[in-house]
């Protein structure tokens, strides 16, 4: 059976679109296909709710040493149970200011294994630092209406608080902090010499050696705008945490500034 798609397609929002050109262009401006395709469901059973909230108070707890930075209050989380109890908590988080993200759980061999992946290792990391639903503290950007978002516009962490700013310079930045924790790497295998590098690296340093390359020029550019194939991944994971917040009945907009 072939798989060729045929046109006329039809998209999510019941609309018949006659050719693949006019579809791509579609589909980027279609918000009920947006959302069909790329927010998934997250679904938690009781049990999971309240073991994630007592993870976060023993985060809490350690967090009150850390100094001065931001504190998220998230009110009144409701967990039904079974026995339909509910269970009221309010949850301060310390969230840390862009380029200050904790990365204590990125080991090396984590950001190798990232480096061997290229294009793809990169937004690895990106999810795995700033979306880590592990990590709440290193959550410094979030969508505050979804009208601003499709305006291209979220909000990102300042010394002064959450500041409204285009979300393209803010996805550059993350990405450029951490591909230069790739480069970084690469630099140490490279400097060990070619044998090194092959023991490390395998099959994959030609490629690994051309990505580094062909990137090492964007991190020297003045502005932060991303490479165009980043965007929509990055906005799926910042979406995917807004939808969850909501979910959760989390007032993302109550956060205390203590600094």
């Amino acid at each position: 059976m072939s798989n060729k798609i045929v046109y006329p397609r039809y998209c999510t929002c019941g609309k018949e679109i006659a050719y693949k050109q006019l579809w791509y262009k579609h589909t980027k401006s279609c918000k009920l296909y947006y959302k069909h395709h790329f927010l998934e469901e997250d679904t938690c059973e009781s049990d999971d709710l309240i073991r994630k909230i007592q993870e976060l108070e023993k985060q809490i707890q350690q967090l009150k040493h850390t100094g001065k930075h931001e504190v998220y209050t998230s009110q009144t989380t409701n967990v039904q149970n079974n026995n339909n109890i509910q269970n009221q908590q309010n949850i301060n988080i310390s969230i840390h200011l862009p380029g200050k993200e904790d990365m204590s759980h990125i080991s090396e061999d984590m950001k190798e294994h990232c480096l061997k992946q290229c294009n793809e290792g990169v937004l690895r990391l990106v999810k795995d630092v700033l979306f880590n639903p592990n990590k709440p503290q290193n959550r410094n950007m979030r969508i505050k209406t979804m009208k601003d978002f499709y305006n291209g516009c979220i909000e990102v962490l300042g010394p002064d608080g959450w500041e409204p700013t285009m979300k393209h310079p803010a996805y550059g930045r993350v990405w450029k902090q951490m591909f230069k924790e790739l480069d970084n790497l690469f630099g140490l295998i490279e400097w060990e010499g070619d044998d090194y590098m092959e023991d490390r690296l395998g099959n994959k340093k030609d490629e690994v050696a051309r990505f580094i390359s062909d990137n090492q020029h964007l991190v020297g550019r003045q502005d932060d705008e991303v490479p165009k194939k980043y965007v929509k991944p990055i906005d799926c994971m910042i979406m995917k945490c807004y939808e969850y917040a909501k979910k959760m009945h989390s007032d993302e907009r109550n956060y205390i500034c203590v600094e």
